[in-house]
């Protein structure tokens, strides 16, 4: 939960799900007993907390667990809150009845104090289902055949401007205000490059030639996109299903960086394996990576992609920077971590 008032987290599991404290873990309250709880999300702010208990979509409040509102949708797999918290997304998996030869909408758009119901929408594929916002919420997104279909606000209507991309497949609205960024990934066909590409909204006539900013990949089955917080760079990480070459189990992966400048280049990482971990510093100009076969790499590199300082190997997987970008925590495999403070300069002047 994101307040300084209580340290505590919602877990999942066969009993149920309940809170519990932070640093000991110990269970604190219990939200629910069901045995068949599916899946939960807290709101951006922590404020609020909804879940699936395989009966109806239930959000509550984490102060005091009182409910919110509630949904009769018993086989919802996945819930998400728009980044105000006005908003609950929920998604079951697509199935075609009696009478509906065509499949029900599975995709449902819910006014979360309120309760209404907003929009609903067939959406077959889960990987792509999620609906996304912008952070002052005036402008919603949703990802349909060959589409990016934009909304003012709440999803109802007819879209208030649309995206068309062939084989588009993936889409990421930057964490900006006005103006707002969207970037795109296109899957590759008949032996052809895909594509990552940033445009600027509503300046969509004549795509995709009128993107700000674009890149190629060959090899690119999924990718992974990963805005700054200011919303005017993002990375982009490639992957591959298979490495051809054995060397990974992972498949190939690479890093790009591209931005609403149009310039875009390959990040060089200095150590062959996977990518683990990758994380913007909150001004935007510097990301560190974590990547390579164990033990892994760190590096900290700058908007230009040139490495500004090595952390040298061991065994960690995951990178986080904190809220002012003055220290980077990196966890490890082993359940330990190293915190690293740096300097206005940049510099890093301790190591625990």
């Amino acid at each position: 939960r994101k307040d300084t008032s209580i340290a505590r987290f919602a877990a999942r599991g066969s009993n149920g799900i309940w809170f519990c404290s932070l640093p000991d873990g110990s269970k604190t309250a219990e939200i629910d007993t069901s045995k068949r709880c599916k899946t939960l999300a807290y709101s951006a702010d922590g404020s609020l907390l909804a879940y699936c208990n395989s009966e109806s979509v239930q959000v509550i409040r984490t102060a005091d667990g009182s409910t919110v509102s509630s949904f009769p949708l018993g086989r919802t797999v996945s819930v998400a809150f728009s980044p105000r918290g006005t908003y609950l997304a929920t998604w079951e998996t697509y199935a075609v009845r009696k009478g509906a030869p065509a499949g029900e909408p599975n995709l449902h758009i819910f006014d979360t104090q309120t309760g209404a119901q907003v929009s609903a929408y067939v959406h077959k594929q889960m990987h792509s289902w999620e609906p996304q916002w912008t952070l002052d919420e005036e402008l919603g997104c949703r990802l349909v055949t060959n589409e990016v279909h934009f909304f003012r606000g709440a999803f109802s209507g007819t879209p208030a401007q649309k995206l068309r991309l062939e084989n588009v497949v993936a889409y990421s609205l930057s964490k900006s205000v006005v103006p707002y960024y969207i970037a795109t990934y296109q899957a590759g066909s008949k032996g052809g490059p895909a594509f990552v590409r940033i445009f600027r909204f509503p300046v969509f006539d004549n795509a995709p030639a009128c993107a700000i900013a674009s890149k190629s990949f060959f090899k690119a089955d999924k990718v992974n996109i990963v805005w700054n917080k200011p919303g005017t760079a993002l990375l982009a990480i490639t992957s591959t299903e298979v490495d051809k070459t054995g060397a990974s189990y992972y498949g190939e992966q690479g890093l790009n960086y591209l931005d609403i400048h149009g310039n875009s280049n390959m990040v060089v990482l200095s150590k062959k394996g996977p990518i683990y971990s990758v994380d913007w510093h909150p001004s935007g100009t510097e990301f560190v990576v974590v990547f390579g076969f164990m033990p892994a790499k760190a590096v900290l590199y700058n908007s230009k992609c040139e490495a500004l300082f090595d952390f040298g190997t061991g065994p960690r997987n995951l990178v986080a920077y904190n809220a002012h970008g003055n220290d980077i925590l990196s966890f490890l495999t082993c359940f330990s971590f190293s915190f690293y403070c740096f300097s206005l300069a940049g510099c890093v002047i301790f190591l625990v």
